[in-house]
């Protein structure tokens, strides 16, 4: 029991930075300390998303461990409903991409594009899929259909893990290569500016904001923890599907693990990398401080 003792410290530390975190996003949503917008709308939906999976997944592990029998198995309620939040996760983080990624590559038509959109629409998407590709047919697997229940296991695996992992990759790629573009191409307007000035020690240039960039950012860092999460949680999958291969218990811990790191590290990027929540949160310590 004391060689695992490392994972329930370290789990139970990221769960409370999760819940913290995550309430914290979504309290300032709804105390109106931060413009309600469609992206801002889109982040606490994923922040509720994510409070509701470090909620469900350590606590029931941690009781089945020390106090009362509950199946952890794919075939028991806990596996329904834990998976069932980190997939509205995964959902609620692919629309929260594409709209990042829309407002990075096409900036003069996102608002117009988002004008035409309803942020209902939007955020009700990454709650219902996972609820109607993965909750209710988990309801019907594990009661002896074999083949219905291998199938639906491959189904989820691709859907909500392999194929946003992939298009998460893609994405990646082509955010670094605008950033870095757009850095180029605004170090070389400076520069032509500075040339243009007979005193090039004087500062005749403010500083340039872009917030493609600090978008840009915020969308990678979120992407690379859940490509990384999710690669030790599909070699679990691939495991359990194929059984050609056993996972050792160190490594199955350090991989659940992860997924409570990635929880508590979203509110993060958002603290740091979106000024708006970066504001309202010093605002609010500020405030209460003094």
């Amino acid at each position: 029991m004391s060689s695992i003792m490392w994972f329930w410290y370290l789990g139970w530390s990221f769960t409370t930075l999760a819940l913290i975190g995550n309430g914290l996003v979504i309290f300032l949503v709804i105390s109106k300390r931060i413009p309600r917008t469609t992206t801002n709308w889109l982040i606490v939906s994923l922040a509720v998303a994510d409070f509701c999976s470090a909620l469900t997944f350590l606590p029931p592990m941690f009781i089945a461990n020390f106090y009362y029998m509950i199946d952890l198995s794919h075939a028991g309620l806990w596996y329904k409903i834990c998976y069932t939040f980190m997939y509205c996760s995964t959902a609620n983080l692919c629309v929260l991409t594409a709209d990042r990624f829309v407002a990075v590559v096409k900036p003069l038509k996102y608002a117009s594009l988002m004008e035409r959109r309803s942020p209902s629409l939007l955020i009700c998407m990454p709650w219902l899929t996972p609820l109607i590709f993965f909750t209710l047919p988990s309801a019907f697997s594990y009661q002896g259909n074999e083949s219905f229940t291998a199938t639906f296991e491959i189904n989820r695996v691709f859907m909500f893990q392999v194929i946003p992992s992939i298009v998460f990759v893609l994405v990646t790629c082509i955010l670094i290569y605008i950033a870095n573009k757009l850095q180029r191409q605004t170090a070389a307007l400076e520069a032509q500016v500075r040339y243009n000035y007979a005193f090039p020690k004087i500062n005749v240039i403010k500083k340039t904001r872009h917030p493609e960039r600090r978008a840009a950012a915020m969308t990678i860092l979120i992407i690379t923890l859940f490509n990384v999460t999710y690669a030790g949680g599909n070699y679990i999958c691939y495991c359990f599907i194929t059984t050609t291969c056993v996972v050792p218990h160190t490594l199955y811990r350090a991989i659940h693990l992860m997924f409570i790191i990635n929880v508590a590290a979203n509110p993060i990027a958002y603290a740091f990398l979106k000024k708006d929540i970066r504001k309202a949160i010093l605002r609010l310590f500020i405030y209460n401080y003094n």
